[in-house]
């Protein structure tokens, strides 16, 4: 998984592919880290965050860390040219 950072104008842009719906371990101590430097920052995702479910505004999309994701919700798997995700 890639992540990265950037700082421009005195702010501190991140960087994680979550384009798999998850976040790595890697990802997560790399962005510890980076928000520690306490500078204003922006965080750059490919997929958005899991949020409620009155906030959800994907029409029934799953987000990355949505709970409900897995193989009744992934309709995207042909498109992005992947293996469907597996059956629980």
């Amino acid at each position: 998984y890639d992540f990265g950072a950037f700082e421009v104008g005195g702010a501190l842009l991140l960087t994680l592919d979550n384009s798999r719906f998850q976040v790595s371990y890697e990802q997560v101590e790399f962005l510890r880290a980076q928000l520690l430097r306490w500078l204003p920052t922006v965080l750059i995702l490919h997929v958005p965050l899991s949020v409620s479910e009155s906030l959800r505004p994907f029409n029934g999309y799953a987000l990355c860390g949505d709970p409900a994701w897995g193989e009744a919700t992934d309709r995207s798997w042909r498109d992005e040219r992947r293996a469907r995700w597996p059956r629980e």
